[in-house]
């Protein structure tokens, strides 16, 4: 954690001395090899005429570039550098892309490259994908209205996602969520490719929820960038959720760092959407994760939920008192595979399954410094008679406390060794 007001100067550079290689890029990129060969439509070029003062309306202006697009077959829709306030919805159709020229991380209040401002209007959902290879590239979003950071306590303002996927093969790359209260919801699509999604989302940062076939997000950095406020802090660490995969089917997960959240990632369940089928997340992929300062790096609620977890570290804080990996009681026949999986001062557990009838199958397996309560919890608990977990040989527990349990109940555990551990 000591490291990130660098990663935090270094973003901010590649925000903006590389914009035109980033416009560049994805403008050249395979996703644009139809779009290339049109015209490109200046959003605030006549007869379109968006302003990007941040004071004016600019969503009609944006939506008429984006209309003429479509009406061509397709191409690409231009926000020059400027703060854009959008009070109404941008519907992106097929074969749309609304690009950007980057952005900066705002630490001195100045916002250059492309800014969405979204109004302050807690039933508006400003961006939206409905159709088929759409996407929105370059782009920084702010909420206006957002709650001072400086509240005590902090509360997010009850906003809407600032994007909403709905059109299969959505491509979403390079995407700023300064302060916003939820950064991108996928809904209902077969696949979707999020890439480069860095920010500071408060309530939700990114939902897949209804994806039958194929979602990747690649690329994620959440990090305070907005505000290191205390408060904020308390109320990310007590609530948040920086990924939330609900009823999907084959997600691939990687290379994502999420800092000051109450849950890193969530394996949910599709319950309160009834055009959803309703159910959980099956065969995910993560790979290359760092789930720091999260109450529970990893939360497992989705019934039947199955996947596997490679190069995963779950590093809480002293004060906290969640789990590296929580399987909850209501998570029944879960199928988990875990290689390289580490935990690092959990509250209480390193990993713990309350789930009836299920399997963790683990190796590379690290837990070091858990049970930060000091109630005596075990490094890797398995609480219901019904579920059971093979551990490897390959694996290291570590503690201060030599005597601090780590399997428990051993009756649960089989594989090539169930009782060994070092202590520091």
């Amino acid at each position: 954690m000591g490291n990130h007001r660098s990663r935090r100067h270094v973003l901010s550079a590649a925000g903006l001395a590389g914009i035109a290689t980033l416009a560049a890029a994805t403008t050249s990129s395979p996703a644009f090899a139809a779009a290339a060969s049109t015209d490109r439509f200046i959003a605030t070029a006549a007869p379109y005429g968006a302003t990007g003062n941040g004071t004016t309306n600019d969503g009609p202006s944006i939506q008429s570039a984006i209309s003429a697009a479509s009406a061509a077959g397709g191409g690409l829709v231009i926000l020059p550098a400027g703060t854009y306030l959008v009070s109404t919805q941008i519907q992106i159709p097929a074969s749309v892309h609304l690009v950007g020229v980057g952005w900066n991380t705002p630490g001195d209040g100045v916002k250059n490259g492309t800014w969405i401002l979204v109004a302050n209007n807690a039933s508006l959902q400003p961006l939206r994908i409905i159709g088929q290879a759409a996407g929105i590239h370059n782009i920084a979003f702010h909420n206006v209205g957002q709650t001072d950071p400086s509240t005590d306590p902090f509360t997010p303002a009850n906003f809407r996602e600032v994007i909403r996927v709905e059109g299969d093969d959505a491509l979403i790359q390079n995407i700023f969520l300064n302060n916003v209260s939820r950064g991108i919801q996928v809904v209902q699509v077969g696949r979707a490719n999020l890439q480069g999604i860095y920010g500071q989302p408060l309530s939700e940062g990114i939902v897949f929820d209804g994806c039958a076939d194929i979602v990747r997000l690649h690329d994620v950095h959440f990090w305070p960038y907005w505000s290191q406020s205390p408060a904020v802090k308390s109320a990310t660490q007590g609530t948040g959720v920086a990924i939330r995969s609900l009823r999907n089917d084959n997600p691939f997960f990687s290379n994502i760092f999420a800092l000051w959240y109450n849950q890193g990632i969530q394996f949910g369940e599709s319950t309160t959407n009834p055009a959803l089928l309703n159910g959980s997340t099956s065969k995910f992929h993560l790979s290359n994760a760092d789930l720091d300062a999260c109450t529970y790096g990893i939360l497992v609620y989705g019934r039947n939920t199955s996947g596997m977890m490679t190069n995963v570290t779950t590093q809480s804080e002293t004060t906290n008192s969640g789990h590296g990996l929580h399987v909850r009681p209501e998570a029944s026949g879960c199928r988990i595979q875990l290689t390289n999986f580490s935990s690092i001062l959990a509250g209480t557990n390193g990993i713990r399954v309350d789930g009836p009838n299920c399997t963790i199958v683990a190796d590379n397996l690290h837990i070091q410094e858990w049970d930060q309560v000091g109630y005596g919890f075990p490094a890797f608990e398995i609480s219901n008679s019904s579920s059971r977990a093979i551990v490897g040989g390959a694996r290291l527990f570590e503690h201060s406390n030599s005597s601090k349990p780590k399997l428990s109940p051993s009756a649960r555990f089989s594989g090539s060794a169930t009782t060994t551990g070092l202590s520091q």
